[in-house]
């Protein structure tokens, strides 16, 4: 459709709506109008209806009430007499001629008798006797009387079943001067059968009807009219058809009920007239429609239609040419002319693009053929249509002679096979993908190519292949020299490997015999001097496993050797218990060694308990050496909780030297320390604290120190430790009610010391009092007394001012009243004769600081069980909480090569209790074990004949027959990543290290009496 036909098309059907809707809109309010004039000249009508109504009622009022309201009625009542009832009503049934105007007239007196009545049809002007449904209502107590006689008249509708009548009620009485009524007077008229709506009609010219609202069923008109008619006074207008209104009116009875719909018809003249007016307007709209639509086209044509009709010739002539530098003419100011512009425009931007496309493919062409690599596009068939010139050169072929067939016709088909099936993959996935492919030149020579291929999609819309081929045969070769020389590193890697395992064998195996015999031989009988010697030997092979220690586990980190262990273990008891080892050389300084374990911290947890004392030893050794006088302090938080992790923040703090800001990152280096004068004075490989953090970093953690010169450091480190599902155990002689509610006194003069020991108690429900001084302990004990809530423990410290602890015990002994408490004695190392004289004294329980939370619990629950019972025990010491579990003598096999080492092993565990059987390799151990039963065996690794390994495979290969299970311990000097997976591989139990440490033997002879599974523990930093 062109655009001159679309243009009279819009006008046509613009015009067509618009007469409409000027129709509906006339509709709306010029018809409107004149039906709202129509509804109030109608409601007027029926006022007027009403109003002739009122003017009926007035009429019968005057007459009833001229005759009513006179001298001679009221003298003539209540007995008159036939002359006065013929004045009044007429002289015989047809009554007068003023009476002729109405139905009915009575004349009743006081008693509410009828004295004399008229009745009259007023349309067949026959004489009708008084209903009996009208004298119904001839009583005194009636509204028609009553409301007459109150208020001199009553007037309004009576509905009767003959018919609704208009009544008057007037009483009798003297008009001169007030008196007694004597009667009332009557006047009635039927509303309808020829009476009042006759009259009505011909005085307002409007036909009139009734209906009763009472009736068995009103006509549709009265039916809607009585939903609208709320009260009397209310009018209601309808159109009943085209022609007619319907006017209705609500009239009430004398007893104030609805009881007649007027209905007033008239006929609709103002409608009429509005319906013509309506259809002038509309005339005359469709003929300035017309006008307008000839006018509108014909500006449209001129201005718009011709002018657009121009353009698009135009623009035909351009396109069919193709010549984007030709333009069009657009004279002029409007739309169209701002239209022709940007063709215009877009007609430059065109040739522009044009230009700048070629250009852009020119770029193409030589960019592609300058890169290097090989470049092809190939439809889905898998034809060439399109090649590079390195392409072209390399293969010495032309895209002219290329151009639509495959690949595979120059070369080999099985290469061809593989090119065509990962072409498949990028149509088949519809994204890129990369590929190593060897196919060889025309020369022969194989080249390695990395193609990456993408799909395009091509002019028509068909999917392609592009491929770009980088040749990566010197890459190929490279890593193949590469990888080689990777197996040689390895190779060295491995030798050094084992160079460090025979040299850990090498240097442990003598130093476990050199530091084993000396703490069997300190266990002795030793004079002074003797005993002096052998100290200096264990001070000395101590400090040299230090140095072999730092050395190889700085070199099994350097080289990637150390796994981490993830075991369950005791928070709480293990950071105490690592303190223990350090406390003599704490005590040989006078200094206090304090753990604080803030009450977030779990119990239980899971990770590397060995590597995290090894860490704590050696932060906690350091401060120990450096420190002079004061605290050293481990403090141990929770910074964060991590789904099932907790952060843990170890805090290491000293009251020591201090360390410069400048060398606080250098003491982190390996072989370094704060200065040269440091290592002169102090010692040491410098090499402790690199390890630690080192091994932090692999808990997941990180290490920093905060140090001030001359008032110490604090060394903090995190770690993640995993949460525990294992139980914790509580020892059965500490039930929680012996502890419950108790009240304690605590003496120590260090603030620290004291908050630990509060937490403690506080944590077992125990109610403390901390003092500073031997002084105050000895008031706060009168004031409790006097107070009558006597202190049951006292817990005090050996080392205070002025007053010590042994000072404070006797000044509460020689008052027999404060004697009643029960003392614990706690000290930072213990001296000879410290454990008589505390017995002396009546000390309860006499304890190494830092104390063992596990320790104290059992100590305090033990004095107060034996003073509840009112018996006695020996003084409680560490040994003594030690001894309590019952040991069992164990048959030990020792496979041990070494004659230093089988006498070490066999005096260690004779000096437990156990009874030893030694065997020199794994050949005699397997015979032996054939001809005996053992409970234990320790395992040595590296042994002639058959070593350890192939011995532990010979013994449980036995064991599958016979359905037994003998705990095999590992005894090695090799302390290399990978050990503990060989033993636990051979089938072996438990991992002990070598030189031997008599706690860690201990610990597992415990854990093998429990009954429990002997935990693989790595070699541990001993006395560092």
């Amino acid at each position: 459709m062109t655009v001159r036909r679309k243009t009279l098309l819009i006008v046509a059907v613009t015009c067509v709506g618009l007469v409409i809707v000027l129709y509906i809109a006339s509709r709306s309010f010029l018809l409107g109008s004149f039906v709202k004039l129509e509804q109030t000249n109608a409601e007027e009508n029926v006022q007027r209806v009403l109003n002739a109504l009122d003017q009926d009622f007035g009429a019968m009022d005057r007459f009833t009430m001229d005759r009513a309201s006179t001298v001679e009625s009221y003298t003539a009542m209540p007995n008159p007499g036939p002359e006065f009832v013929h004045l009044l009503l007429g002289i015989d049934a047809a009554g007068s001629a003023q009476t002729r105007r109405f139905n009915f007239v009575l004349l009743i007196d006081t008693a509410g008798h009828i004295i004399a009545s008229r009745g009259l049809d007023l349309r067949t002007k026959q004489i009708i006797d008084v209903p009996k449904s009208l004298k119904a209502h001839v009583r005194l107590d009636d509204p028609l009387f009553r409301s007459a006689a109150t208020e001199g008249k009553k007037t309004g509708l009576l509905l009767l079943p003959e018919g609704a009548l208009l009544v008057v009620s007037r009483p009798i009485t003297n008009p001169n001067s007030p008196g007694p009524l004597r009667g009332f007077m009557l006047t009635t008229r039927y509303l309808d059968n020829g009476g009042d709506l006759q009259s009505l009609e011909k005085t307002t010219n409007f036909p009139l009807s009734s209906q009763r609202v009472d009736g068995e069923k009103l006509s549709d008109d009265f039916s809607d009219a009585s939903q609208h008619l709320a009260k009397q006074g209310d009018i209601y207008v309808r159109p009943i058809d085209e022609s007619n209104l319907g006017g209705y009116a609500l009239l009430y009875d004398i007893y104030g009920r609805p009881a007649l719909i007027l209905k007033t018809k008239m006929p609709r003249r103002i409608y009429r007239q509005g319906q013509i007016s309506q259809l002038y307007f509309v005339g005359s709209l469709g003929i300035a429609g017309l006008v307008f639509a000839i006018a509108v086209m014909f500006l449209l044509e001129k201005s718009v239609v011709s002018r657009l009709s121009a353009l698009s010739r135009s623009v035909a002539a351009i396109a069919s040419s193709r010549d984007t530098s030709g333009r069009l003419d657009c004279r002029g100011s409007d739309e169209i002319a701002s239209l022709g512009e940007a063709i215009n425009q877009m007609l430059e931007s065109m040739h522009v693009s044009q230009k700048l496309k070629q250009n852009a493919e020119e770029r193409y062409r030589v960019f592609m053929n300058n890169i290097p690599a090989i470049a092809v596009i190939k439809d889905s068939k898998g034809r060439i249509d399109y090649i590079n010139e390195p392409m072209s050169k390399i293969f010495n072929i032309k895209l002219e002679d290329m151009r639509g067939k495959a690949v595979g016709d120059w070369i080999p088909r099985e290469m061809a096979t593989t090119i065509r099936l990962h072409d498949q993959e990028v149509l088949s996935t519809k994204r890129p993908h990369r590929f190593e492919e060897p196919f060889p030149t025309p020369d022969g020579t194989m080249h390695h190519w990395l193609s990456f291929r993408f799909p395009l999609e091509g002019p028509d819309g068909d999917l392609l292949v592009g491929m770009v081929g980088i040749d990566i045969t010197d890459r190929i070769e490279a890593e193949s020299a590469l990888q080689a020389a990777k197996d040689m590193a390895e190779a060295a890697s491995r030798t050094k490997s084992e160079f460090l395992a025979n040299m850990s064998h090498e240097i442990r195996t003598p130093l476990n015999g050199v530091v084993g015999m000396t703490d069997l031989a300190l266990g002795t009988d030793l004079t002074p001097e003797q005993r002096e010697y052998l100290d200096t030997v264990k001070l000395s092979a101590d400090a040299l496993l230090t140095v072999i220690n730092d050395i190889l586990d700085f070199s099994k980190i350097e080289a990637g050797k150390i796994d981490l262990e993830m075991i369950d273990f005791n928070v709480r008891d293990h950071l105490e218990a690592t303190l223990k080892t350090l406390a003599f050389r704490g005590d040989e300084k006078g200094l206090e060694l304090l753990c604080e374990v803030a009450a977030e911290v779990p119990e239980m947890a899971r990770g590397d308990s060995n590597r995290l004392r090894q860490i704590i030893v050696n932060l906690v050794g350091n401060a120990i050496k450096f420190t002079d006088e004061g605290e050293v302090a481990l403090k141990v938080r929770v910074d964060a909780e991590e789904g099932s992790d907790r952060i843990m923040h170890f805090t290491v703090s000293d009251t020591g030297v201090g360390i410069p800001p400048e060398k606080q990152k250098l003491i982190f280096e390996p072989f370094s320390q704060a200065d040269s004068s440091t290592t002169r004075k102090y010692g040491g490989t410098g090499l402790g604290l690199s390890i630690s953090a080192r091994l932090v970093e692999m808990m997941g953690g990180k290490m920093w120190v905060e140090s001030e010169m001359g008032r110490g450091s604090e060394f903090h480190f995190t770690t993640r430790l995993g949460t525990s599902n294992k139980a914790i155990e509580v020892g059965a002689i500490a039930p929680p009610e012996i502890l419950r509610g108790v009240k304690v006194l605590v003496a120590d003069d260090n603030r620290t010391n004291r908050r630990i020991l509060e937490g403690m108690l506080k944590r077992w429900e125990m109610n403390s009092t901390s003092v500073a001084a031997g002084e105050d302990a000895l008031t706060a004990l009168s004031s409790a007394l006097e107070a009558g809530e006597p202190y049951r423990l006292v817990l005090t410290d050996m080392h205070m001012p002025k007053m010590d602890g042994f000072g404070l015990i006797e000044r509460i002994r020689q008052n027999p009243k404060l004697s009643t408490a029960v003392i614990m004695m706690l000290t930072s190392a213990g001296h000879r004769g410290d454990a008589l004289r505390c017995q002396e004294l009546g000390v309860a329980a006499y304890l190494l600081k830092p104390i063992r939370q596990s320790e104290l619990r059992e100590a305090i629950a033990r004095v107060l069980g034996a003073q509840e019972q009112k018996g006695t025990i020996p003084l409680i010491t560490r040994y003594s909480l030690g001894d309590a579990v019952e040991r069992t003598a164990l048959r030990v096999l020792v496979a041990e090569d070494n004659a230093v080492n089988q006498r070490l092993a066999s005096r260690m565990l004779e000096k437990r209790g156990h009874r030893v059987t030694v065997t020199a390799n794994g050949l005699e151990a397997v015979e032996a074990l054939a001809n005996g039963n053992f409970d234990l065996i320790l395992m040595d690794i590296q042994m002639p004949e058959m070593d350890g390994f192939e011995a532990t495979a010979a013994i449980r290969t036995r064991e599958k027959h016979d359905g037994t299970h003998i705990p095999i311990i590992a005894l090695t000097a090799n302390a290399m990543k990978g050990d503990r997976e060989r033993c636990l591989a051979a089938g072996m139990d438990g991992y002990l290290s070598k030189p031997i440490v008599p706690r860690e033997l201990d610990e597992l002879l415990e854990t093998h009496l429990a009954g429990q599974t002997v935990r693989i523990q790595e070699p541990t930093e001993q006395n560092k």
